[in-house]
């Protein structure tokens, strides 16, 4: 080889490292340079949720609820549990912790609180079904999304909706372990068929709750997500590009709201569907923002609102069901700038990366099958 080869292939080798390629990790054994540290936290954890200043965790385990905390690593039961327990939640004080219940024996579900400065349980609203809660950041009020109905199992063994079903998007006050002044803010009905209302947040401000939602019209599925005030005024919707018809088909699930968060200031939401990342400014006319073409099956904001991060599956088999989402692992863990401008792939887990949490600095908290881990990661300049 020449000399004037040799020289100008290096040349290319430095432009590509240099301007493309620098996001993107290089592993050195099993360990990507995405990971500054990575250590387990805990085994055999069913779901887990990180306290608002990142200190400590209740996890989910066979046993109960634990508290952990991340100073000294000693875990403490909190509540041993007789029932199936999800939907996490907490006050900014990180005071009270509230978390849905299934009682399998009633075939009831309830919202239950905790007082983590005793640990004293208090059992807030039962209901048939409850698809999603939130405490608001102060802790003195609760919003949730309860659903009426009856249903019937057929020959074949399956729970079937009978006639009217409804959803409803409900607030009240907390006051001495006790939901009072509960009010009805939006609700949805269909009839033999489960309304699509699901997923209530309360933005970090506490000003807003937003909902995932989901319209059937002539022209097909209408996927979109919500946002209202606490006193049940200003309701504005948030749709993304419309799907192509789907009328005659199957509601896939890739052309549903499948993830999405809102960012820490309480400005901005970001939101998967449609194998894209949207990103919409929350009060603003403007349409929702394509940031990047991936189907993110999760999204995290970083603590200071200028980037996220995302979960894609790297599954190379099909969906398990045709125009469903790829959930299984091995996963991806991407990072992407606000904008969309700046991305990079962290690294790659094996068995799968869910629940992912981030709430200060660069640490960061997720679930790989029933481990969880904490890493230390590094990442691009917004």
């Amino acid at each position: 080889m020449s000399e004037g080869a040799r020289l100008f292939r290096l040349l290319l080798a430095w432009l590509l490292i240099a301007g493309n390629l620098s996001c993107l990790w290089v592993s050195s054994g099993n360990e990507p340079k995405g990971i500054a540290n990575k250590q387990l936290v805990a085994e055999g954890v069913q779901a887990f949720s990180l306290s608002p200043d990142g200190e400590q965790i209740i996890l989910l385990t066979r046993q109960g609820l634990k508290k952990l905390s991340l100073k000294t690593g000693e875990q403490s039961l909190i509540l041993p549990l007789t029932a199936i327990a999800s939907y996490f939640s907490w006050s900014l004080n990180n005071r009270w912790f509230a978390f849905r219940q299934i009682n399998l024996k009633s075939q009831t579900e309830e919202i239950c609180l905790i007082d983590l400065q005793d640990n004293r349980l208090y059992h807030l609203v039962r209901a048939q079904r409850i698809f999603g809660f939130t405490l608001s950041p102060e802790g003195n009020r609760l919003a949730w999304i309860e659903e009426e109905g009856k249903m019937r199992k057929n020959p074949a063994g399956y729970f079937l909706y009978e006639g009217k079903v409804k959803r409803s998007l409900i607030v009240g006050s907390l006051k001495g372990g006790k939901v009072v002044n509960s009010k009805v803010l939006y609700f949805e009905e269909r009839y033999e068929l489960p309304p699509k209302l699901d997923h209530v947040q309360w933005t970090p401000d506490g000003q807003f709750l937003i909902f995932r939602s989901c319209s059937l019209s002539s022209n097909g599925l209408m996927p979109r997500l919500g946002f209202i005030k606490s006193d049940g005024t200003g309701l504005q919707w948030i749709f993304p590009e419309p799907p192509p018809s789907r009328k005659g088909f199957p509601i896939h699930e890739i052309f549903t709201i499948y993830s999405w968060a809102v960012s820490p200031d309480s400005k901005s939401v970001a939101f998967g569907f449609g194998g894209s990342i949207w990103l919409c400014q929350l009060g603003s006319k403007k349409k929702p923002s394509r940031i990047a073409s991936y189907i993110a099956i999760e999204l995290c904001w970083s603590p200071d609102g200028e980037s996220l991060l995302f979960v894609v599956s790297d599954r190379k088999a099909p969906p398990p069901a045709p125009g469903s989402l790829q959930r299984n692992p091995p996963h991806e863990l991407h990072w992407l700038s606000k904008d969309g401008q700046k991305h990079c792939l962290l690294w790659r887990e094996g068995k799968g990366i869910r629940s992912l949490q981030w709430r200060k600095g660069n640490d960061i908290f997720y679930l790989s099958g029933s481990s969880l881990w904490k890493a230390t990661v590094s990442f691009p300049s917004p």
